[in-house]
């Protein structure tokens, strides 16, 4: 008991002490990791949106030749993926070229907020939780998208 007793004596409370301070750090870089992760992850599926939305405009409009209806059905599909009244909002659909030529292209710009507790609580990090993403489809080749 002596030779334990004498062998923790200070050393013990330093080692302590780094093992708390190292298990703090590893615990932040898990949780700075996590955060970041759900913001890569976010702009991600953003991306996979648009794309998948571009794509079911395109054909929808290839279909019945109508931008409103078109539109409709993209802000239906966006409830569908979860998007908010907001995000639908901000969102939009353009049919290029403008005017009043036969539209080739269908380009499809989603918004999405992506929810962390950074983003939710700390003002300067809010502009990170915005994403932007756009995409274009050809009509002439459209296909639906598989989801």
């Amino acid at each position: 008991m002596f030779r334990i007793r004498h062998f923790s004596g200070d050393r013990g409370d330093i080692i302590a002490r780094q093992l708390i301070v190292a298990l703090l750090i590893v615990v932040a870089i898990g949780f700075l990791l996590a955060e970041g992760g759900l913001i890569i992850w976010g702009r991600l599926s953003a991306a996979q949106s648009a794309d998948d939305l571009a794509a079911d405009v395109a054909w929808y409009y290839k279909l019945f030749q109508k931008e409103d209806q078109a539109r409709a059905e993209a802000a239906d599909k966006m409830r569908l993926m979860d998007f908010t009244d907001q995000e639908i909002t901000e969102s939009a659909v353009q049919f290029l070229p403008e005017g009043d030529a036969n539209k080739t292209t269908v380009r499809v710009t989603v918004v999405k907020y992506i929810n962390t507790l950074f983003t939710r609580h700390l003002g300067p990090l809010k502009k990170f939780s915005r994403v932007v993403v756009s995409k274009d489809a050809d009509v002439a080749t459209a296909s639906p998208s598989r989801n």
